[in-house]
């Protein structure tokens, strides 16, 4: 191995470092500034009707209650969508109810919406 190869090594893990250094102090910068402007994430959960999905927002649902996103079902279609940044609503699937306010169909909560 030659000078110019353990060069070109020491100059590669340098960048490296800098750029998983850079990475992180990035996020940092975005959450202390995200917690500044929206106030720092409660880790509670979400109760029936309210929404997860964005900063800020809780990130599960509470206890017995369902992630919908309430995409598909509506025409027929139940292919399940490709994850997003959508809003995903909390609802109570398997109350007998079909709660299209709260995003239930067919497809995301069958036992509910029959058609």
């Amino acid at each position: 191995m030659g000078k110019n190869d353990r060069t070109y090594e020491l100059v590669a893990v340098a960048l490296l470092f800098l750029l998983i250094f850079g990475l992180a102090s990035g996020l940092l910068i975005f959450t202390t500034f995200a917690d500044f402007v929206y106030g720092p994430v409660e880790h509670k959960c979400a109760e029936e009707g309210e929404k997860t999905g964005e900063y800020g927002l809780p990130r599960t649902c509470c206890e017995n209650l369902t992630r919908l996103s309430g995409i598909g079902g509506y025409e027929g279609d139940c292919t399940v969508p490709m994850p997003s940044a959508l809003l995903y609503t909390c609802a109570d699937c398997g109350n007998g109810v079909c709660d299209i306010e709260n995003n239930e169909n067919k497809c995301n909560c069958p036992q509910d919406c029959i058609i």
